[in-house]
């Protein structure tokens, strides 16, 4: 009767090792199923891209993105300060004006 129940143990405990090979096995197995189907994408017009040239292109298209900002900002401030000088001519231009009015009127 002894040896019957140590050989059960045995058995049961062989059975839940098995179990658990077999659970590790299939969800490594739907792991890989979906990082390969995840690595391509099917493009519109046929073929399959992957995907990290997908992601170039979009890094590609945020820095031209960004380079478009960046030259709007620029131009914008440039805009600015040029504002900025021709208003501080045109005071410079007045200011002269009402020296040279004051000087003829004294």
């Amino acid at each position: 009767m002894e040896t019957f129940r140590c050989g059960a143990i045995s058995i049961v405990n062989e059975i839940i090792q098995i179990k658990n090979d077999l659970k590790n096995t299939l969800y490594t197995q739907e792991v890989q199923r979906v990082r390969k189907t995840a690595k391509k994408i099917q493009i519109q017009k046929g073929g399959i891209m992957i995907l990290e040239e997908r992601r170039d292109i979009v890094v590609h298209r945020e820095d031209v993105e960004m380079a478009k900002a960046k030259a709007k900002v620029e131009k914008w401030e440039k805009a600015q300060a040029n504002k900025v000088k021709k208003a501080a001519a045109k005071a410079v231009r007045e200011a002269k004006a009402r020296q040279e009015a004051l000087k003829r009127a004294v």
